[in-house]
């Protein structure tokens, strides 16, 4: 009896020896005393310091191209794409995940960078091992270095391939980007990084690889996109997303080889254009999507020339013919194709009808008429004719891409009244007729 009261006494004792755990609080902060800070421009509305960027866009749209020349602009002390006043050069690191440093090097002389203020970073070294630099695990190592080296800008190429871990899977995602924002910070750096866009995602290049959360980590993301994807040389860069004032402005560019006996591209002919990232958005970027369309226009046009169809009979037209969801709603746009309710005698919509609206313009009455709005229908002096009545209702200045009637995001799409609706309030909105 005694051996177990000591024992519990010896217990209790060692329990009052463990120390006590401190709680976890939150740390406050009077708003008026935390003085405002506005962003550090680099480039006012495109790149920031303490801020992390995302450049995204599919596979040859020149996203290597472009850091290369923002890289020699800044080196250079040159605005971005010649806007603004020259400045001092500036330092700038780039790490590349897809090429090697001699090829890093060759596209920034191709350039025209000054190579004394770049830094290239390569691979990643220890005691014991070698590789490529990983996104979150060599963090520590980047941001090691750009403390005992400041640089103003920071690239890292590749940034999809380096991030560890299920791409889509937004909390792995959102760990590596939040510690390289706060990498950013810490440092004062401007981190620029690239990525691809996801197979089958909008065609401007809105949503990288996987998880939503690379657009909604950086403070800004860019996109490149083709306007005219005829022209498969012209691109626009633009900005898809930011916490900011958008810039009023747009970038329209070529890519053309550095020298005959070279395959580095270099950026040529840059200049502002009006294009903003939402239209670049819902632009075809490619040939194929491009001619989808253009067959789509020709089999609505040829099922509605006689007079309105039931839009059932529409649908199931395009399905045999293999006509995708999206060319089929781009066909009906561009071709001002409305519906109209037909109700039954209890007054009940029984189904819709579909017919050419009376105002489209004569040029799209022809497929090769088509193609020629098609190509121009992104640039700002496109014509602005009249969809329907609550389109005209809505006064806008930017047919075909609208806001949508319920939210005013801006779309291209059109409901079964006409009316401008985006796609995620098409999805909702119950039709009388199942086909739609």
């Amino acid at each position: 009896m005694n051996n177990d009261r000591a024992t519990k006494t010896a217990e209790a004792q060692a329990l009052d020896e463990i120390p006590e755990v401190p709680r976890k609080r939150l740390q406050t902060y009077r708003a008026d005393e935390v003085p405002p800070t506005p962003p550090d421009w680099i480039q006012p509305d495109w790149l920031a310091r303490d801020t992390l960027h995302v450049l995204a866009a599919r596979d040859g749209m020149g996203k290597t191209t472009a850091a290369a020349y923002i890289t020699a602009r800044l080196s250079r002390g040159e605005p971005l794409f010649g806007m603004g006043e020259k400045g001092a050069p500036l330092r700038c690191a780039y790490l590349s995940r897809e090429e090697s440093k001699e090829t890093m090097s060759a596209r920034l002389h191709a350039a025209g960078a000054d190579l004394s203020n770049i830094l290239i970073l390569d691979e990643v070294e220890s005691a014991v091992s070698k590789g490529p630099w990983r996104c979150p695990s060599d963090c520590d190592v980047l941001e090691e270095l750009l403390s005992n080296d400041p640089c103003d800008v920071c690239i890292i190429d590749g940034l999809g391939h380096a991030v560890e871990g299920n791409g889509n899977d937004y909390g792995t995602v959102a760990s590596a980007l939040t510690e390289l924002r706060r990498i950013a910070e810490a440092t004062h750096t401007a981190i620029l990084g690239l990525t691809h866009v996801a197979k089958g995602s909008n065609p401007g290049a809105t949503t990288p690889i996987g998880s939503t959360a690379w657009r909604a980590l950086p403070r800004i993301v860019w996109m490149i996109g083709l306007p005219d994807p005829l022209d498969d040389k012209k691109r626009v860069l633009a900005v898809a997303k930011t916490n900011y004032q958008p810039p009023d402005k747009s970038i329209a560019f070529r890519i053309h080889r550095h020298s005959e006996d070279s395959k580095i591209g270099v950026m040529v002919d840059v200049k502002s254009c009006d294009i903003a990232g939402d239209v670049l958005a819902s632009a075809p970027q490619n040939v194929t999507e491009r001619s989808e369309i253009l067959e789509a226009c020709e089999l609505i046009k040829g099922a509605l020339e006689d007079g309105p169809i039931r839009s059932r009979e529409l649908l199931d037209l395009c399905n045999v013919n293999r006509v995708s969801h999206r060319a089929y709603w781009e066909a009906r746009r561009l071709l001002g194709v409305v519906s109209s309710p037909k109700k039954n005698k209890s007054g009940r919509v029984h189904y819709y009808e579909v017919s050419l609206h009376e105002s489209v313009p004569d040029e799209l009455r022809s497929v090769e008429g088509t193609r020629d709005f098609l190509a121009k229908s992104t640039e700002p002096e496109a014509p602005v004719p009249t969809v329907s009545k609550a389109v005209t209702e809505l006064d806008t200045t930017k047919w075909p891409f609208m806001p949508c009637a319920l939210c005013g995001e801006s779309t291209a799409d059109l409901d079964d009244d006409g009316r401008p609706m985006c796609g995620h309030h098409r999805q909702h909105v119950i039709y009388a007729d199942p086909a739609l």
